[in-house]
């Protein structure tokens, strides 16, 4: 295409999901004539976001790959490939060529959504992207969306790398984000945010009296005090919440007050002010694993918007994460799995999926409920603590 007499030798990519993964892999092959990519959500690490989140096993979503024209062999084939060897990184862009990219000179408008479920790849990418030549804009979307100023945005970023026009791209603000709770966008520096305010909260005893789990516990800048809280988790029987993401609607919003019943939870006192969560949280939790499972997993972690002393109140989905403590993923795909004896009791630390989102002054934060996918183990709240 770049020896077309109508082209000025500069090539640039532009779409969604699919036509966004393979933009990360045909930079990844360093053609000379590719001078700009434009990436919606699309993710260039697609193993532990499609294929194996926190090693669970691919669901129906990847199976259904099998009756897409053109990719019957993709479930059957990659299901051969358990462990992320060689033949995965062939098919991902990995922080190392992320970075490579950036190298060379490629320009990268990076766009994902705050419901989608390949977000965190769009992010890390822009993270790994080190160069001036990048900009990133996360949208109030699950999978699949468009909207115009978004185009808009698209095209002068084509037109700047492409044919030098002089529309201002380079020196706009690098990041454009929507803020949930208030509705708005917003633009920012960089990503993360240079400016954002890290506080350590620790989830102890206590009663919020509103939720009715298991302990109903506290979330307090104090440090932890008091009785553990201790939940075991058995394979096909829990407990469990739905909590990953719909391609189509994003995060669930059913009602899980039942569940709730069975689950542990931890309870911000009501927010005196309105209060922003943007960017990465952490949870860290005591967890340990029986003996005769293979491998077990962390819980997920839920901060939610609560309505203060109303334990029947709805409360909706913020964020979640999902951890694996104890598999190895980066073993030969034909290399036998050990049987695992009884995991020792461990702090493993979970990166939550980062919202962009303000709880109103008054409300209340849950930011814990258990759902671990598959092994058995426990985990306890004894001094384990929540940054954000």
């Amino acid at each position: 295409m770049a020896k077309q007499a109508w082209c000025n030798g500069r090539i640039g990519m532009i779409g969604p999901s699919l036509l966004g993964i393979s933009q990360w892999l045909t930079a990844k092959e360093a053609p000379p004539s590719l001078k700009v990519i434009v990436p919606q959500v699309a993710c260039g690490n697609c193993y532990g976001l499609l294929w194996y989140p926190a090693g669970m096993t691919p669901g129906p979503g990847r199976e259904a790959r099998k009756l897409s024209p053109g990719a019957e062999a993709e479930y059957a084939t990659s299901v051969q490939h358990r462990n992320l060897d060689g033949w995965w990184r062939e098919r991902l862009t990995l922080a190392p060529d992320v970075k490579a990219i950036a190298g060379r000179g490629v320009a990268a408008f990076i766009s994902g959504g705050l419901d989608d479920y390949i977000s965190p790849a769009n992010l890390r990418a822009y993270e790994q992207f080190d160069s001036n030549r990048k900009r990133l804009l996360f949208a109030p979307h699950a999978h699949g969306w468009q909207i115009d100023f978004l185009q808009e945005l698209q095209v002068q970023w084509l037109d700047h790398w492409l044919k030098d026009a002089d529309n201002g791209v380079e020196q706009a603000p690098k990041v454009i984000l929507f803020v949930k709770g208030v509705d708005r966008w917003r633009t920012e520096a960089d990503w993360p945010i240079p400016d954002a305010r890290m506080a350590t909260l620790f989830l102890q005893a206590g009663h919020s009296q509103t939720i009715d789990s298991l302990n109903d516990g506290a979330m307090t800048a104090q440090q932890a005090s008091g009785a553990s809280a201790t939940l075991p988790y058995v394979p096909g029987a829990g407990p469990a919440l739905p909590v990953l993401l719909s391609a189509t609607v994003g995060r669930p919003d059913g009602d899980q007050r039942e569940a709730e019943t069975k689950v542990l939870t931890w309870t911000t006192a009501p927010l005196p002010v309105a209060t922003e969560v943007t960017g990465y949280s952490h949870v860290s939790l005591w967890a340990a694993s029986r003996p005769g499972r293979c491998r077990s997993r962390r819980p997920s972690a839920h901060p939610r918007s609560g309505v203060p002393g109303n334990p029947g109140a709805l409360r909706q989905q913020a964020t979640h994460a999902t951890r694996q403590t104890n598999r190895r993923l980066d073993q030969p795909a034909n290399a036998e799995q050990p049987r695992l004896n009884a995991n020792p009791v461990q702090e493993p630390t979970s990166c939550l999926f980062p919202p962009a989102l303000v709880f109103a002054a008054g409300s209340r934060r849950h930011p814990l409920r258990h759902v671990p996918w598959a092994g058995s183990h426990c985990i306890s709240s004894r001094n384990a603590k929540t940054a954000q």
